[in-house]
């Protein structure tokens, strides 16, 4: 799974409308009065709209997997803090271990800081490339850690598990309120 970007939505967009519109005016001009009609204008409407849906849905599901990666990479920051790292060193030390779809993400804040991106601005692309609500909500967080130095560690722990309580308690939401949705 990946992050899509505005320009690939916006091309998905285009294309399904344009076959959309097509299949509608090759069944307007071949089936105008047969019973067919409305099962094609139904099946223009699927075309437009199912293929967006999906990368959504694709997307969604992107964004649920770095959620979910995060308290693990909270951890393991924490222990390579507790070893002497700096925060930006143990950031790339966690970058070559596999956190899933969170991995690409953070080799690229490490590529950044590479090129000369101060850690701050790297952090700060990162919540808005990720743009999810426990993402935007972490990287204040950790960028006041890196700017008070000391114990950063003792900012992460206590990171981490509000991560992993939060999803734990969007996951019990969701089991409750599943009978109740129409499937």
């Amino acid at each position: 799974m990946r992050k899509f970007t505005e320009r690939e939505k916006e091309i998905l967009w285009i294309v399904s409308v344009c076959l959309s519109v097509m299949i509608f005016i090759t069944t307007i001009l071949t089936l105008k009065e047969q019973l067919l009609f409305e099962d094609c204008l139904f099946f223009s409407i699927i075309v437009a709209i199912t293929p967006p849906a999906v990368l959504d849905y694709w997307e969604y599901r992107w964004r649920g997997s770095i959620n979910e990666r995060l308290p693990d990479l909270f951890r393991n920051i924490v222990q390579a803090q507790k070893t002497g790292m700096s925060l930006p060193r143990a950031l790339e030390e966690a970058s070559k271990r596999n956190y899933g779809s969170l991995t690409e993400e953070l080799k690229r804040i490490v590529n950044q800081m590479s090129w000369g991106l101060s850690f701050e601005e790297a952090l700060q692309k990162f919540g808005n490339r990720i743009n999810t609500s426990l993402v935007q909500r972490c990287v204040p967080l950790i960028i006041e850690a890196s700017h008070s130095g000391g114990r950063v560690e003792e900012v992460f722990a206590p990171m981490g598990s509000f991560i992993q309580s939060t999803l734990t308690m969007e996951k019990k939401r969701k089991a409750q309120t599943k009978p109740y949705i129409a499937k």
